[in-house]
C-alpha cells in the first residue's frame, strides 16, 4: 500500500521523496502501485510568509483529489518514506506602527509693549512787573506778568475776584494780565495783592502794594500879570485953602491916602475889585493959608498886590 505522505508548505522550499506534484497535474497513476519516480525538487516561494499558489510536497496530493497511493490497489510499493519535518510557517504579523503625529508645539511669545512716559517737569511759576498804573483822583490800573500761561485771584481793599477755573488755568490763559478800578475817592490810599496759577496747579503770588489816588485839584492856568507900581505922586490945583493930590498906578487899582496923618481908603482895600481905576486923584478943601501938610498913598491891584509913594510935603499958599 502506498504510504500517505503528509507534508506542508512552508515560506522555505521543500524538496519531497515522492512524486512531484503541482496544482494541476500527478505523476504517478493514483492506481499503479510501482515505485515512484523521484521527486524533483519542489519550489514554493512565499513572500512575507505566505505561501504561492503552487506547492510541491511530498506525496502532498491536490487540495480536493490526490492522496499518495489508492487504498485498493494491491502491489506492495517501496517504502521511500522520507519523513521531512516541516515548521509550521510563523506568520509574523507585526502590528502597524503607530506613528504619533508629531505634537508641534508652536512658541508663542508674546511681548507687551510696556510704554514708559517721562513727565517732563513743568518750568517754574513766577509772577513779576505788579504794579498799580494810570492813577488818577478816582481811578487806577492794577497789571502784572506770569512766566506760564496763567489764570488769576486779585484782592482790592479786601475784595477777591477771581478768573474762572481757579486754582488751576485751563483755556483760555493768559501771561499778561490786568485790571481797571474806578469810582475811587481822590487822595484816598489804597492795597492790592495777586496771585497765578497756572496748568499744571502751581501758584506763585505777589504783593500787597499800596498806592494813593490824586487830589481834585482844579488846574488853571492864568496869566502873570504886570508889574503894579505907582508914579506922578504930586500935589495939584494949590490955593490958600484948598489943593488937589493925584498920582497912576500901573494896573486898576484902588488907593489908600494918609493926609497930615489922617488915612481914606477905596472901598474893597486891600484888594481891588470893580469899580478900579489906573488915575486916582482926592482933594483937599479948608485948609490954612500958608500951612504945610504930608501927604502919603498906596495902591492894591486885583491881585491884591500893593504899591505906595510918599510922603510928600505940601504947602498952601
Amino acid at each position: 500500500a502506498g504510504e500517505d505522505d503528509t507534508g506542508s508548505g512552508s515560506d522555505s522550499d521543500d524538496d519531497g521523496a515522492l512524486g512531484q506534484f503541482d496544482d494541476n497535474s500527478n505523476d504517478g497513476d493514483d492506481s499503479d502501485g510501482g515505485q515512484t519516480g523521484a521527486s524533483n525538487s519542489g519550489n514554493s516561494s512565499g513572500t512575507d510568509g505566505e505561501g504561492t499558489d503552487q506547492d510541491d510536497g511530498a506525496g502532498q496530493g491536490d487540495d480536493s483529489d490526490n492522496d499518495a497511493g489508492d487504498n485498493s490497489d494491491g502491489g506492495q510499493g517501496e517504502d521511500n518514506t522520507t519523513t521531512t519535518e516541516v515548521d509550521e510557517p510563523t506568520t509574523t504579523v507585526e502590528a502597524p506602527t503607530t506613528t504619533e503625529a508629531p505634537t508641534t508645539t508652536e512658541e508663542v511669545t508674546t511681548t507687551e509693549e510696556v510704554t514708559t512716559t517721562t513727565e517732563e517737569t513743568p518750568d517754574p511759576l513766577t509772577l513779576s512787573g505788579f504794579r498799580a498804573i494810570n492813577i488818577t483822583d478816582t481811578s487806577v490800573r492794577i497789571v502784572w506778568q506770569s512766566s506760564n500761561c496763567a489764570i488769576s485771584q486779585i484782592t482790592f481793599d479786601g475784595e477777591t475776584a477771581t478768573d474762572t477755573g481757579w486754582p488751576k488755568a485751563s483755556t483760555p490763559c493768559w501771561t499778561s494780565h490786568g485790571r481797571n478800578y474806578d469810582n475811587l475817592l481822590p487822595g484816598t490810599n489804597h492795597t492790592v495783592s495777586v496771585k497765578v496759577a497756572d496748568q499744571n496747579g502751581q501758584i506763585a503770588s505777589a504783593g500787597p502794594i499800596a498806592f494813593t489816588t490824586t487830589a481834585a485839584v482844579a488846574t488853571t492856568t492864568e496869566a502873570t500879570p504886570d508889574p503894579l507900581t505907582v508914579s506922578g505922586f504930586r500935589a495939584t490945583n494949590i490955593t490958600e485953602t484948598s489943593l488937589r493930590i493925584v498920582w497912576q498906578s500901573s494896573n486898576c487899582a484902588i488907593s489908600q491916602i494918609t493926609f497930615n496923618g489922617e488915612t481914606a481908603t477905596d472901598a474893597g482895600w486891600p484888594k481891588a475889585s470893580t469899580p478900579c481905576w489906573t488915575s486916582h486923584g482926592r482933594n483937599y478943601n479948608n485948609l490954612e493959608p500958608g500951612t504945610a501938610y504930608t501927604v502919603s498913598v498906596k495902591v492894591a491891584d486885583q491881585e491884591g498886590r500893593l504899591a505906595s509913594s510918599g510922603p510928600i510935603t505940601v504947602k498952601t499958599n
